[in-house]
């Protein structure tokens, strides 16, 4: 069920409510919290769960992939932005908000109602960071629940409760799992949540948007690309194919690139005729595969086309040998703007 009325139903009845719990590397840990709640919600017969964890990629990124991973219909979608790095390159105070509005908006959109979770890390101030603050602000506004986890763990128990500046220790995935269960079982009572809400301010994020690879490429190899929970068809692009072209002009500027990162990948040039950007796919952590985003400079639409950096990239791996292979690219999503973001963030003010 989508919104298209000023009401939204949330758990008419007495079926298994239907959750998706959305994160980054916390939500993605295979014994972190995720995974125990979705075996406790399961094997008590309250809900059922899918837990997506994306490693590497950032809450602004995961507005514009929004519509191609969150493809399944939800009554609850609980959303961990708080323990993303996005701190370290958005300063905007105003693109933070409208990040964090936006990925409401899309839940929304969507049917579901977002439930989010702030989660502790190391180098944020639980009670004066204004990421904090402002998903606060936007729950209050827009009627949606959120729990500030961090700020009920006591300084004392960092040490005991985190193994780093993020991840829990085995006592801290405890504590999260009690915190994050009670909060669901809170906020899962049968009900019928309505808000008045302004559909015209909501759709402001229909303007960002992904399209899988598949869909504006053919003729190439696909891997299928799984990890926490996260599954797509990886375009691979080799050094024999030379220049590969889109299939069709969407009508919209390019501004991000999500693809494949790992032990043989490098990087990708990506150019519309007019100009060109590169983009690398590979860092000290390729000892693995996973998805990167890219972000580019609104190349300008029309005949987009890719080529492979047959380079092996000059980085030194955190662990492990480099693979000193042949290239291999792979492109997952493209990531599109009817609107720039700049101006939808005026519009939303």
């Amino acid at each position: 069920m989508f919104i298209d009325d000023f009401t939204i139903v949330i758990g008419m009845g007495f079926q298994m409510k239907k959750i998706l719990i959305l994160g980054f590397s916390v939500t993605a840990d295979k014994k972190g919290y995720a995974t125990f709640i979705k075996s406790r919600l399961e094997s008590e017969q309250i809900a059922e769960v899918d837990v997506i964890g994306l490693g590497g990629i950032h809450p602004i990124d995961l507005v514009y992939l929004y519509n191609s991973i969150v493809i399944k219909e939800y009554d609850f979608i609980v959303l961990d932005v708080s323990t993303s790095a996005f701190r370290d390159f958005v300063k905007d105070k105003k693109d933070i908000t409208f990040t964090f509005f936006a990925l409401a908006a899309k839940t929304l959109l969507h049917g579901a109602l977002p439930l989010f979770i702030n989660l502790w890390k190391e180098d944020v101030d639980a009670v004066k960071d204004f990421s904090l603050k402002a998903i606060d602000r936007l729950g209050k506004q827009m009627g949606f629940p959120v729990i500030n986890i961090a700020k009920l763990i006591k300084k004392q128990d960092h040490a005991l409760f985190f193994k780093d500046v993020v991840h829990p220790t085995e006592k801290g995935t405890d504590f999260y799992v009690d915190k994050v269960y009670k909060f669901l079982l809170e906020h899962m009572n049968d009900r019928i949540f309505t808000q008045n809400l302004d559909f015209k301010r909501l759709n402001l994020v229909s303007n960002l948007y992904s399209i899988p690879a598949e869909k504006l490429i053919s003729g190439k190899n696909k891997q299928n690309f799984q990890r926490s929970g996260l599954s797509c068809e990886i375009v691979q692009i080799e050094s024999k194919d030379g220049v590969v072209r889109l299939d069709y002009d969407v009508g919209h500027p390019l501004v991000r690139v999500a693809g494949l990162a790992g032990p043989r990948t490098s990087g990708l040039w990506v150019y519309d005729g007019t100009g060109k950007q590169y983009l690398s796919f590979y860092d000290e952590y390729c000892y693995y595969d996973r998805l990167l985003v890219r972000r580019l400079s609104r190349l300008g639409h029309g005949t987009l086309s890719v080529l492979l950096d047959t380079e092996i990239p000059n980085i030194k791996l955190q662990k492990g040998d480099k693979n000193e292979g042949p290239r291999l690219g792979g492109i997952g999503y493209f990531c599109f703007e009817k609107t720039p973001m700049a101006e939808l963030i005026r519009k939303y003010k």
